[in-house]
Protein backbone atom coordinates (compact mmCIF):
# COMPACT_ATOMS: atom_id res chain seq x y z
CA UNK A 1 0.00 0.00 0.00
CA UNK A 2 1.16 3.64 -1.16
CA UNK A 3 2.39 5.38 2.69
CA UNK A 4 0.99 8.53 1.03
CA UNK A 5 -2.16 7.23 1.21
CA UNK A 6 -2.84 5.81 4.46
CA UNK A 7 -5.29 7.37 7.03
CA UNK A 8 -4.76 8.42 10.26
CA UNK A 9 -6.53 5.62 11.57
CA UNK A 10 -4.41 2.96 10.35
CA UNK A 11 -1.10 5.07 10.99
CA UNK A 12 -2.16 4.74 14.96
CA UNK A 13 -2.96 1.18 14.40
CA UNK A 14 0.50 0.53 13.44
CA UNK A 15 1.80 2.14 16.48
CA UNK A 16 -0.58 0.56 18.40
CA UNK A 17 0.87 -2.91 17.30
CA UNK A 18 4.64 -1.76 17.73
CA UNK A 19 3.78 -1.03 21.68
CA UNK A 20 1.77 -4.47 22.33
CA UNK A 21 4.65 -6.01 20.39
CA UNK A 22 8.01 -4.46 22.74
CA UNK A 23 4.78 -4.74 25.60
CA UNK A 24 4.60 -1.26 26.96
CA UNK A 25 1.50 0.20 28.18
CA UNK A 26 -0.08 3.23 27.81
CA UNK A 27 0.10 4.74 30.89
CA UNK A 28 4.02 3.83 30.77
CA UNK A 29 4.33 5.75 27.20
CA UNK A 30 2.19 8.74 29.19
CA UNK A 31 4.51 9.00 32.29
CA UNK A 32 7.56 8.78 29.85
CA UNK A 33 6.22 11.35 27.37
CA UNK A 34 3.97 13.52 29.58
CA UNK A 35 0.75 13.19 27.37
CA UNK A 36 -2.27 12.14 28.57
CA UNK A 37 -3.60 7.98 28.41
CA UNK A 38 -6.86 9.71 26.47
CA UNK A 39 -4.58 11.46 23.77
CA UNK A 40 -2.43 8.43 22.99
CA UNK A 41 -5.68 6.09 22.79
CA UNK A 42 -7.48 8.65 20.30
CA UNK A 43 -4.20 8.61 18.52
CA UNK A 44 -4.25 4.72 17.88
CA UNK A 45 -7.69 4.59 17.50
CA UNK A 46 -7.47 7.35 15.23
CA UNK A 47 -10.29 9.67 16.52
CA UNK A 48 -9.59 12.76 15.11
CA UNK A 49 -12.43 14.69 16.48
CA UNK A 50 -11.55 13.78 20.03
CA UNK A 51 -7.77 15.53 19.77
CA UNK A 52 -6.69 19.51 19.91
CA UNK A 53 -5.76 21.49 17.20
CA UNK A 54 -3.26 19.94 14.31
CA UNK A 55 -0.08 22.10 15.84
CA UNK A 56 -0.47 19.96 19.44
CA UNK A 57 -1.01 16.97 18.05
CA UNK A 58 1.95 17.08 15.35
CA UNK A 59 4.18 17.41 19.05
CA UNK A 60 2.14 14.65 20.71
CA UNK A 61 2.28 12.05 17.75
CA UNK A 62 6.19 12.83 17.81
CA UNK A 63 6.36 12.33 21.30
CA UNK A 64 4.80 8.90 21.04
CA UNK A 65 6.93 7.84 18.09
CA UNK A 66 9.99 8.90 19.72
CA UNK A 67 9.33 6.84 22.56
CA UNK A 68 8.60 3.55 20.15
CA UNK A 69 11.69 4.06 18.03
CA UNK A 70 9.21 4.54 15.20
CA UNK A 71 9.58 7.92 14.21
CA UNK A 72 9.47 6.37 10.09
CA UNK A 73 5.96 6.64 10.42
CA UNK A 74 6.39 10.34 11.18
CA UNK A 75 6.26 11.39 7.28
CA UNK A 76 3.18 9.44 7.04
CA UNK A 77 1.50 10.40 10.13
CA UNK A 78 2.49 14.39 9.03
CA UNK A 79 0.19 14.31 5.81
CA UNK A 80 -2.62 12.23 7.43
CA UNK A 81 -2.89 14.93 9.99
CA UNK A 82 -5.57 17.57 8.63
CA UNK A 83 -3.93 20.69 8.18
CA UNK A 84 -7.04 22.81 9.50
CA UNK A 85 -9.95 21.70 12.46
CA UNK A 86 -11.44 22.58 15.45
CA UNK A 87 -9.32 23.55 18.06
CA UNK A 88 -9.72 21.55 21.59
CA UNK A 89 -7.18 22.34 23.76
CA UNK A 90 -8.81 21.24 27.01
CA UNK A 91 -8.06 17.73 26.08
CA UNK A 92 -4.63 18.80 26.28
CA UNK A 93 -4.61 21.17 28.70
CA UNK A 94 -7.49 20.64 30.97
CA UNK A 95 -9.74 23.09 32.15
CA UNK A 96 -9.10 26.48 34.68
CA UNK A 97 -11.02 28.74 35.68
CA UNK A 98 -10.00 32.76 35.99
CA UNK A 99 -8.95 33.99 38.89
CA UNK A 100 -11.68 35.92 41.05
CA UNK A 101 -11.28 39.67 41.18
CA UNK A 102 -10.58 41.00 44.51
CA UNK A 103 -13.03 44.04 44.46
CA UNK A 104 -16.14 44.26 42.16
CA UNK A 105 -16.49 47.53 40.06
CA UNK A 106 -19.01 50.19 41.23
CA UNK A 107 -21.44 51.04 39.05
CA UNK A 108 -22.74 54.79 38.58
CA UNK A 109 -25.74 54.01 39.91
CA UNK A 110 -24.69 52.28 42.99
CA UNK A 111 -22.51 55.31 43.56
CA UNK A 112 -25.79 57.72 43.12
CA UNK A 113 -27.33 55.35 45.69
CA UNK A 114 -24.56 55.58 48.11
CA UNK A 115 -24.49 59.14 48.14
CA UNK A 116 -28.23 59.35 48.71
CA UNK A 117 -27.80 57.36 51.29
CA UNK A 118 -25.05 59.64 53.10
CA UNK A 119 -27.12 62.80 52.86
CA UNK A 120 -29.97 61.12 54.40
CA UNK A 121 -27.71 60.07 57.41
CA UNK A 122 -26.80 63.65 57.62
CA UNK A 123 -29.67 65.27 57.27
CA UNK A 124 -30.94 62.46 60.45
CA UNK A 125 -28.11 63.38 62.04
CA UNK A 126 -28.44 67.43 62.50
CA UNK A 127 -32.15 66.65 62.93
CA UNK A 128 -31.18 64.92 66.22
CA UNK A 129 -28.55 67.29 67.02
CA UNK A 130 -30.95 70.42 66.52
CA UNK A 131 -31.27 71.71 69.66
CA UNK A 132 -27.42 71.73 70.37
CA UNK A 133 -26.48 73.46 67.31
CA UNK A 134 -29.05 76.00 67.88
CA UNK A 135 -27.59 76.87 71.17
CA UNK A 136 -23.89 76.49 69.78
CA UNK A 137 -24.63 79.46 67.07
CA UNK A 138 -26.55 81.56 69.27
CA UNK A 139 -23.34 81.39 71.63
CA UNK A 140 -21.28 82.28 69.40
CA UNK A 141 -23.25 84.66 67.28
CA UNK A 142 -24.54 86.81 70.57
CA UNK A 143 -22.71 90.02 71.81
CA UNK A 144 -20.20 89.93 74.21
CA UNK A 145 -21.41 91.59 77.56
CA UNK A 146 -20.52 95.32 77.91
CA UNK A 147 -19.71 96.57 81.11
CA UNK A 148 -21.32 100.16 81.64
CA UNK A 149 -19.89 102.39 83.86
CA UNK A 150 -21.82 104.08 86.44
CA UNK A 151 -22.75 107.52 85.71
CA UNK A 152 -21.03 110.13 87.16
CA UNK A 153 -22.48 113.61 87.52
CA UNK A 154 -20.55 116.96 86.28
CA UNK A 155 -18.40 118.30 89.12
CA UNK A 156 -20.48 120.11 92.07
CA UNK A 157 -20.26 123.36 93.08
CA UNK A 158 -19.37 124.25 96.96
CA UNK A 159 -23.21 125.71 97.01
CA UNK A 160 -24.63 122.46 95.50
CA UNK A 161 -22.27 120.06 98.26
CA UNK A 162 -24.29 119.13 101.40
CA UNK A 163 -22.16 120.77 104.79
CA UNK A 164 -21.13 117.35 106.14
CA UNK A 165 -19.86 118.57 109.44
CA UNK A 166 -21.87 122.10 111.57
CA UNK A 167 -24.19 124.39 109.49
CA UNK A 168 -27.76 124.42 109.14
CA UNK A 169 -27.86 122.62 105.98
CA UNK A 170 -28.93 118.78 105.08
CA UNK A 171 -27.03 116.18 107.02
CA UNK A 172 -24.45 113.41 106.19
CA UNK A 173 -25.71 109.98 105.48
CA UNK A 174 -25.55 107.99 108.44
CA UNK A 175 -23.77 104.63 108.23
CA UNK A 176 -23.45 101.83 110.98
CA UNK A 177 -20.25 101.32 112.46
CA UNK A 178 -20.29 97.48 110.93
CA UNK A 179 -20.59 98.57 107.37
CA UNK A 180 -17.76 100.79 107.80
CA UNK A 181 -16.17 97.62 109.17
CA UNK A 182 -16.82 95.50 106.52
CA UNK A 183 -15.27 98.21 103.82
CA UNK A 184 -11.71 98.69 106.15
CA UNK A 185 -11.52 95.00 106.22
CA UNK A 186 -11.72 94.56 102.15
CA UNK A 187 -9.50 97.52 102.01
CA UNK A 188 -6.72 96.32 104.41
CA UNK A 189 -6.98 92.18 104.25
CA UNK A 190 -5.14 90.76 107.53
CA UNK A 191 -6.11 88.05 110.03
CA UNK A 192 -5.51 90.94 112.96
CA UNK A 193 -8.29 93.10 111.15
CA UNK A 194 -11.13 91.26 110.70
CA UNK A 195 -14.62 93.00 110.93
CA UNK A 196 -15.68 92.14 114.04
CA UNK A 197 -11.99 93.16 115.34
CA UNK A 198 -12.68 96.99 113.46
CA UNK A 199 -16.22 97.14 114.92
CA UNK A 200 -14.84 96.64 118.51
CA UNK A 201 -12.18 100.29 117.40
CA UNK A 202 -14.68 101.72 115.95
CA UNK A 203 -16.92 104.55 118.11
CA UNK A 204 -21.07 102.90 118.69
CA UNK A 205 -22.30 106.67 119.68
CA UNK A 206 -23.29 109.08 117.30
CA UNK A 207 -21.08 111.67 118.55
CA UNK A 208 -19.56 113.48 115.34
CA UNK A 209 -15.32 113.71 115.47
CA UNK A 210 -13.81 116.98 115.96
CA UNK A 211 -13.53 118.96 112.74
CA UNK A 212 -9.75 120.74 112.08
CA UNK A 213 -8.76 123.33 109.72
CA UNK A 214 -5.48 123.12 108.19
CA UNK A 215 -2.82 126.04 107.25
CA UNK A 216 -4.36 126.20 103.95
CA UNK A 217 -8.14 125.99 105.15
CA UNK A 218 -8.86 122.38 104.26
CA UNK A 219 -11.00 121.01 106.70
CA UNK A 220 -10.15 117.53 108.41
CA UNK A 221 -12.07 115.00 110.48
CA UNK A 222 -10.25 113.30 113.47
CA UNK A 223 -11.03 109.78 114.28
CA UNK A 224 -8.36 108.58 117.35
CA UNK A 225 -10.20 104.39 116.29
CA UNK A 226 -8.10 105.20 113.60
CA UNK A 227 -4.79 105.71 115.28
CA UNK A 228 -5.99 102.63 117.20
CA UNK A 229 -6.43 100.26 113.96
CA UNK A 230 -2.87 101.52 112.77
CA UNK A 231 -1.02 100.47 116.42
CA UNK A 232 -2.93 96.86 115.74
CA UNK A 233 -1.48 96.29 112.55
CA UNK A 234 0.90 93.36 113.03
CA UNK A 235 4.35 94.56 111.51
CA UNK A 236 6.78 92.04 109.73
CA UNK A 237 8.94 90.19 111.31
CA UNK A 238 12.22 90.00 111.03
CA UNK A 239 14.51 87.09 110.05
CA UNK A 240 16.61 85.73 112.78
CA UNK A 241 20.26 86.21 112.83
CA UNK A 242 20.85 83.21 113.82
CA UNK A 243 19.47 81.09 110.94
CA UNK A 244 22.13 79.80 108.41
CA UNK A 245 20.16 78.81 104.63
CA UNK A 246 22.23 76.26 102.13
CA UNK A 247 21.54 76.64 98.49
CA UNK A 248 22.50 74.56 95.96
CA UNK A 249 22.60 75.52 92.13
CA UNK A 250 23.70 72.15 90.97
CA UNK A 251 24.63 68.86 92.72
CA UNK A 252 27.22 69.08 95.92
CA UNK A 253 27.86 66.75 98.55
CA UNK A 254 27.42 68.97 102.06
CA UNK A 255 28.00 68.01 105.80
CA UNK A 256 26.36 70.06 108.68
CA UNK A 257 28.27 69.71 112.13
CA UNK A 258 27.21 71.17 114.85
CA UNK A 259 29.71 69.79 117.30
CA UNK A 260 29.91 65.95 117.58
CA UNK A 261 26.12 65.71 116.31
CA UNK A 262 25.79 65.82 112.49
CA UNK A 263 22.89 67.46 111.47
CA UNK A 264 23.03 66.59 107.45
CA UNK A 265 24.91 64.94 105.61
CA UNK A 266 24.28 63.83 101.72
CA UNK A 267 24.45 65.51 97.87
CA UNK A 268 22.03 68.06 97.38
CA UNK A 269 20.65 68.61 93.98
CA UNK A 270 19.77 71.94 92.04
CA UNK A 271 17.62 74.15 93.84
CA UNK A 272 17.25 72.34 97.04
CA UNK A 273 17.85 74.67 100.20
CA UNK A 274 17.80 73.54 103.98
CA UNK A 275 18.05 75.92 106.59
CA UNK A 276 20.00 75.09 109.87
CA UNK A 277 19.79 77.43 113.69
CA UNK A 278 23.16 78.53 114.86
CA UNK A 279 22.94 77.93 118.71
CA UNK A 280 26.43 76.33 118.67
CA UNK A 281 29.47 76.47 116.66
CA UNK A 282 28.52 75.12 113.15
CA UNK A 283 30.59 73.35 110.32
CA UNK A 284 29.55 73.12 106.48
CA UNK A 285 31.92 70.99 104.61
CA UNK A 286 31.22 71.10 100.45
CA UNK A 287 32.53 69.25 98.13
CA UNK A 288 31.58 71.27 95.16
CA UNK A 289 31.38 75.24 96.77
CA UNK A 290 31.18 77.07 93.38
CA UNK A 291 27.17 76.13 93.24
CA UNK A 292 26.52 76.68 96.57
CA UNK A 293 25.41 80.22 97.87
CA UNK A 294 25.32 80.27 101.67
CA UNK A 295 22.60 83.72 103.69
CA UNK A 296 24.26 84.40 106.75
CA UNK A 297 22.86 87.25 108.80
CA UNK A 298 20.77 88.51 106.21
CA UNK A 299 23.16 88.31 103.49
CA UNK A 300 23.92 86.50 100.32
CA UNK A 301 27.61 84.96 100.19
CA UNK A 302 29.48 82.88 97.97
CA UNK A 303 30.61 79.75 99.69
CA UNK A 304 33.58 78.94 96.95
CA UNK A 305 37.03 80.79 98.00
CA UNK A 306 38.05 80.39 93.98
CA UNK A 307 39.97 77.43 93.97
CA UNK A 308 37.43 74.59 93.03
CA UNK A 309 38.11 72.41 95.80
CA UNK A 310 36.05 71.21 98.76
CA UNK A 311 35.84 73.23 101.56
CA UNK A 312 35.00 73.60 105.19
CA UNK A 313 33.25 76.91 106.52
CA UNK A 314 32.44 77.30 110.32
CA UNK A 315 29.75 79.72 111.91
CA UNK A 316 29.69 80.93 115.00
CA UNK A 317 26.60 81.88 116.92
CA UNK A 318 28.40 85.27 118.09
CA UNK A 319 27.97 85.84 114.06
CA UNK A 320 31.60 84.97 113.16
CA UNK A 321 31.97 83.02 109.51
CA UNK A 322 35.61 81.31 108.77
Amino acid sequence: MDEGHVSFGELGARAREMRLAKGISLSEVSLHTRVREHILSAIEEGRLEDLPAAVYVRGFVKSYLSFLDAEDLWPAFERAIPLSGATNVTHALGTYSTATKGFRRVTRRGAYILLVLLVIAAVAFAWSQWDTIRRSVAERTAPSAVVVPPHIPEEETPESLPEVVGGTGTTSPEISPAEVARVLSEMFPSPDLSPDALQVLLPLSDEVPPVSEGAAGVKSVDFPWLHEMAQATPQPQEEPTDLLRVATAGACWVQVRQGERILYTGTMQKGDSKEFSVSAETSVRLGNPAVVTITWQGKSLPASDGTGKPRTIRFTPQGEMR
